[in-house]
C-alpha cells in the first residue's frame, strides 16, 4: 500500500489523472482495469503501476488479486488476471503506454502451485516471464530480470518503487535514460542483486 500511495502522489503531482486501487479483490481489480481502458483511448500517455504478487505459468504472466484462492494451476484462469489484459488496455493510448511492474517479489503461491502440478515438468516459476508480445508503443518495465525475484527492501518502499519515485522528481528526462537511471539506483541499493529490465518497442520521439 505504501508503494502504491507514494507512486499515486508522485504521478498526480506530475499531472497524471490517477486512480488509486488498494488491495483489490478480483472484481474490483477487473472493474478498475475496464474503467481504465475506457479512459485510455482518450489519453496520449497511459501508465499502470502494479505492486503486488504475480506468477508465471508456461510463459504466461498473471497478476494476483488480494482475494485469490490458488490451490492448483487451473485456478489462475478464474482467480487471477493475465498481464496481457493490462497491456491491451495500455496499448489504446495515442502515443505511449507504460506498465511499471513491481510484481516480481517472492510470493506464497509459487510453491503451492508447483506442488499441485505433481511430478510433471515444472511450469510454475517465481518472478515474471519475458514479455515479447507487447503492443506497439507499449513498454513493460519490470522491477528485476525475467525469472528472478525482486526485493521488498528494508526501507519505507521497495528498492524499485523508491528508485522510480526519486527519478520522477527530475523533470524532462528522456524515457530511455529515465529507466537506465532507475536500473542503476536499484542495482546500487541492492548491491547488484536486483537489475530492473524493460520490454517493448517505442519510437524515437523524446
Amino acid at each position: 500500500d505504501r508503494d502504491a500511495k507514494a507512486m499515486a502522489e508522485t504521478l498526480g503531482g506530475l499531472g497524471f489523472r490517477v486512480d488509486l486501487v488498494l488491495d483489490p479483490d478480483y472484481r474490483r481489480l477487473s472493474t478498475a482495469l475496464r474503467d481504465f481502458g475506457h479512459k485510455a483511448a482518450d489519453a496520449d500517455l497511459t501508465l499502470v503501476y502494479f505492486a503486488g504478487h504475480g506468477v508465471q505459468v508456461e510463459g504466461q504472466n498473471f497478476l494476483i488479486p488480494a482475494d485469490a484462492q490458488l490451490e492448483r494451476q487451473r485456478d489462475l484462469v478464474y482467480e487471477a488476471l493475465p498481464l496481457n489484459l493490462f497491456l491491451g488496455e495500455l496499448g489504446q493510448a495515442k502515443k505511449l503506454g507504460i506498465m511499471l511492474l513491481d510484481a516480481c517479489r517472492d510470493n506464497p503461491f509459487v510453491d503451492r502451485l508447483a506442488r499441485s502440478a505433481g511430478t510433471g515438468p515444472a511450469t510454475v516459476r517465481a518472478g515474471m516471464g519475458r514479455i515479447d508480445d507487447t503492443p506497439s508503443d507499449t513498454l513493460v518495465a519490470m522491477a528485476t530480470r525475467a525469472n528472478a525475484v525482486a526485493e521488498d527492501g528494508g526501507g519505507e518502499h521497495s528498492p524499485y518503487a523508491q528508485a522510480l519515485i526519486d527519478e520522477l522528481k527530475t523533470p524532462g528526462t528522456e524515457l530511455g535514460l529515465f529507466f537506465r537511471r532507475v536500473r542503476d539506483r536499484v542495482r546500487t541499493a541492492t548491491n547488484g542483486r536486483q537489475e530492473p529490465y524493460v520490454f517493448g518497442s517505442y519510437g524515437a520521439e523524446p
